[in-house]
Parts: C-alpha cells; structure tokens; sequence
C-alpha cells in the first residue's frame, strides 16, 4: 500500500499534491513547505532508515526530508520506550525529521489509518513529538479526496489518476474505505 501511494504521490501534479496535503493537514502546513512543495527538486522514498528504524514514506526536497508520512493500517505502533523515556515509533520518527531537515520547523508528519487510533499525545502541543505540524487522515478520507479529484476528470487524463483510480478501488477491495471498526481493527489497536 505504501509503495501504491509513493508511486501515485510521485506522479502527482505539484499543485494536486500540495492541495492533497493541505487538505489533510487542514489547512496548516508550514508556509516553508509549500514553498518547497511548489519549487524544490522532489525525491518520494519509502523504507528509510530513520534511528534506527523504517520510516513508511518519506518526501525528501532538495536532498532533505521535510514529510514523513506513517501508514498505520494492521498493526499497532511500535513501542520505543527506554528507561529514560516513553516513545512510540512516532517519537523516533519525528526526532529524527527534526534532526534531519533543513528547517526543523518546516517539515510535517502525516498518520494514514485504517480505523486504528492514535497514539496518546499525538494531537498534544506539548513538546514530546518534536515535529509540531502532526497530521491524522484515514484511508477512507484519502479515498474520498481521490474519488472527488476523478469525478472532475476523466481518469485516462494521466498516469497518476489512473493510480489513483486504482488506489481507491483497491481501498475497497481491502475495506479501508470505510471508518468502521473491525475486529482486525481493534486487535490492531492493543
């Protein structure tokens, strides 16, 4: 799913990907990282090494990360607590894009669920993610984004709305187009 979505975002206009982001951000991404959205060189990865760990998706511009993007959809978040601190992955993650980007207060985090919740203090503004600008979509929503964008289209326009196309059908197929708790979902959760 993450390499469908890496692929898609690759191909994306730079004006799509930058409303796709807003929107998911609501509206409160970094001027600095529309900035570099509109005018940096772009380079999506997926599986980055970030402390020690892997990073789902990570959009580098000019050669630094500045959006890493966690999908969470079957599984719950890996605990990196230590006898100092309690951290999820989400913890590492964001440390290491402080660490890493240019501008530490230009760069975002992005959560895709399933139906999965959160981990706590995530939507805090207490300082123990140190990336501020953290966002939450589900697959769903992201689906409903991309279902919007095609129905002013026809998805033969372009190679990236062709993915999107079938990203949204394959949303379907694994049913994570919709935000009603499963079994799986909850057993994720723990």
């Amino acid at each position: 799913l993450t390499e469908a979505l890496a692929d898609l975002l690759t191909r994306m206009p730079r004006a799509a990907l930058s409303k796709m982001l807003e929107d998911a951000f609501d509206g409160n991404l970094p001027s600095r990282l529309l900035e570099a959205l509109a005018n940096a060189e772009l380079d999506w990865r997926t599986q980055v090494l970030a402390n020690g760990v892997i990073a789902d998706l990570v959009l580098f511009a000019a050669n630094k990360p500045i959006l890493l993007i966690e999908n969470k959809t079957w599984s719950g978040f890996q605990d990196h607590s230590t006898e100092e601190e309690e951290a999820n992955q989400l913890t590492t993650y964001c440390r290491w894009l402080a660490e890493e980007a240019a501008i530490p207060s230009a760069c975002a985090v992005l959560l895709i669920t399933g139906t999965a919740a959160f981990p706590d203090g995530y939507h805090r503004e207490d300082g123990e993610y140190e990336v501020d600008c953290r966002g939450q979509i589900t697959w769903a929503a992201l689906g409903r984004w991309f279902n919007k964008v095609l129905s002013r289209h026809d998805e033969r326009d372009s190679a990236w709305m062709q993915l999107a196309h079938e990203l949204v059908a394959f949303l379907g197929e694994k049913s994570l187009s919709s935000e009603i708790f499963t079994a799986s979902d909850l057993s994720a959760a723990h």
